[in-house]
């Protein structure tokens, strides 16, 4: 079994024979991301983006299956007075 600094070379040398041109324009997030001081902001970052472009779009979200795993909670609204 590879080490995985030697599998993500090898990811990386695929991805650079793939593409073509300056990497900030063929791959403008990854561009963004490696300007980022730390991982933790990374992944923050990307928790933030996975909800905000999967998990807040009903067109996504539509096609789960929720059960035990992954439940889903219903908010029913207050009793009028």
């Amino acid at each position: 079994m590879r080490s995985r600094a030697t599998h993500l070379s090898s990811l990386w040398t695929l991805f650079f024979q793939m593409k073509t041109g300056p990497f900030a324009e063929h791959s403008n997030q990854l561009w963004n991301i490696s300007a980022v001081p730390s991982w933790s902001k990374v992944n923050q970052g990307l928790i933030r983006m996975y909800k905000a472009e999967c998990l807040e779009k009903f067109p996504v979200i539509q096609h789960f299956k929720f059960g035990s795993l992954l439940p889903i909670h219903p908010i029913h609204p207050a009793a009028s007075r």
